[in-house]
């Protein structure tokens, strides 16, 4: 049994009907991606969480303002340089050169995903509790205007996501011991990015030994902690009036929200660390003719 089977509930964007599907789909539309994360397809399964917290959310979607901090985010943190995979390695592997550009399709879905993610996540915290999450003190820079925006290319669609149970049980331990899946707040959600991998297990099987490494030595964890401060700083920026006088409407019940702060602190663990995981793996991937 793979080690990453603990799973959240979630509402496949498949079965999303009504205002949740017109929701999934300003999703996608705002932040140019082929695919709906975890995060939102989690808070759907909460009555009335996502659309409550969404009337908060889009106006900073719709601007360009959350995309625009997320790209900031993903930039703060140096990551160590990597070794690209060889041609033959790729081969034995099994992968051919149409799965290069697949997987790396792939990877920079989720590298434009999931620093938003991380910071829905945060700014999410802040409209639960009242903004009570003190943020580290790190400089942002101004939104840009629309006129200045760089273009976010569209991402080719991605293949259908599959369960925690694809990933080869050898390689869901050699890649759950290398991170911090094993606590409790983390442990209660299989990372969306291996299960869209799992299409490639040749290609899975590549990534914990090069992965070592930088979790071995701290790349990774003072990369962590770089997108969490960061995104502490521009959580408060993305945080208006207005931002929070929505979300003062319509509040779901206590019975409904739960335990939803613990969780979305939970994502906000997992999600740094993911953003860093993905991108060693997008300059892993060989260089060279296969």
């Amino acid at each position: 049994m793979s080690v990453f089977e603990a799973r959240l509930p979630e509402l496949s964007e498949s079965e999303a009907r009504g205002d949740l599907a017109v929701i999934y789909g300003e999703i996608r539309s705002f932040a140019r991606l082929p695919f709906v994360a975890l995060l939102y397809r989690h808070l759907a399964t909460r009555p009335g969480v996502l659309p409550w917290l969404w009337q908060a959310l889009r106006p900073e979607f719709a601007s360009g303002a959350i995309p625009d901090a997320a790209s900031r985010l993903a930039e703060v943190a140096r990551l160590p340089i990597v070794a690209p995979v060889r041609a033959a390695q790729w081969r034995m592997a099994g992968l051919t050169a149409e799965d290069r550009g697949s997987i790396a399709h792939v990877l920079d879905a989720y590298d434009r995903a999931n620093p938003i993610n991380l910071l829905v996540a945060r700014l999410s915290v802040r409209l639960l509790v009242g903004g009570d999450v003190v943020a580290a003190p790190v400089t942002v820079s101004k939104p840009l205007d629309r006129a200045n925006r760089p273009a976010r290319p569209a991402i080719p669609r991605l293949p259908p996501l599959l369960p925690a149970s694809a990933i080869p049980a050898e390689i869901s331990t050699r890649l759950a011991r290398l991170a911090n899946f094993g606590q409790p707040a983390a442990g209660a959600m299989t990372p969306s990015l291996y299960r869209h991998l799992a299409h490639w297990p040749g290609y899975l099987a590549l990534l914990p030994e090069r992965l070592e490494t930088a979790f071995l030595d701290g790349a990774v964890v003072r990369a962590v902690e770089a997108y969490r401060q960061a995104a502490d700083a521009e959580s408060i920026q993305l945080e208006p009036p207005a931002c929070v006088a929505l979300a003062d409407r319509d509040r779901p019940s206590p019975q409904a929200l739960g335990d939803l702060p613990a969780t979305l602190e939970a994502f906000a663990a997992l999600i740094p660390e993911m953003i860093a995981v993905g991108r060693l793996a997008r300059a892993m991937l060989p260089r060279e003719p296969i």
